[in-house]
């Protein structure tokens, strides 16, 4: 994608690493690249040391990587479908064998993740429409949990959601960090990211400004180079 330049960056195991930047930085745009969304036009990427061509998201999520998307009622549910389709829909080929369609694994796989994210709803039958978008938030996680995806990208996650739900989501993220996942979280809210990342870019024109250890930087500086 012609819009970003110069980007070279790397993701560790367990960390959470969060792109800040303001209108018209490429933060956003950066996320869809890496999951096959937009085309790149150059550049290589690189998955556990290995060169991987992520072309579309087919090929992200091949090599275990997960996308929270910008819109989550456009892209990253399908509202119509309930719950447990939702959750079991990136890994919908383990649900039998072969031409048969076994639903009482379905219910098993969809049930294990709203229980361990606290989905709040009267059932897996729910249709996720219904739902509020903090819950339809948890959804979209626990499809790629059950993906057993190793790096997430998460653009802008807590948009839109009330600020218990947002704790929630945080939360989450920091547990997966500890089983190993590595996770990208763009955000717009700088005391958010301050407060749950490991490591910030900052971006500026499809640019990168400059790559902090948060504990290090303070809010006033990376504003200053945003």
């Amino acid at each position: 994608m012609d819009r970003l330049k110069d980007i070279s960056f790397d993701l560790r195991e367990g960390e959470i690493l969060a792109l800040f930047g303001l209108l018209g930085s490429g933060i956003h745009d950066l996320l869809s690249v890496l999951f096959g969304d937009r085309k790149k036009t150059k550049g290589e990427i690189y998955v556990r040391g290995k060169k991987v061509e992520i072309l579309n998201p087919n090929a992200a999520k091949a090599n275990d990587l997960g996308y929270i998307p910008l819109d989550r009622k456009e892209e990253g549910v399908a509202l119509f479908l309930s719950i447990k389709q939702n959750i079991t829909s990136s890994n919908i080929e383990e649900m039998g064998n072969g031409f048969m369609f076994n639903r009482k694994i379905e219910t098993e796989r969809a049930k294990k993740w709203f229980d361990k994210l606290d989905i709040k709803a009267p059932s897996l039958d729910t249709i996720v429409n219904s739902l509020s978008g903090g819950n339809q938030q948890k959804v979209i996680v626990a499809k790629w949990l059950e993906r057993n995806a190793k790096i997430l990208l998460m653009n802008e996650p807590t948009r839109g959601i009330d600020v218990g739900t947002k704790r929630e989501i945080y939360v989450i993220a920091e547990e997966l960090c500890k089983q190993g996942v590595g996770v990208i979280m763009s955000s717009s809210e700088l005391p958010e990211i301050m407060g749950v990342s490991d490591r910030v870019i900052i971006m500026r024109d499809g640019k990168i400004s400059g790559i902090f250890n948060t504990k290090d930087t303070n809010q006033e500086e990376l504003m200053h180079i945003a």
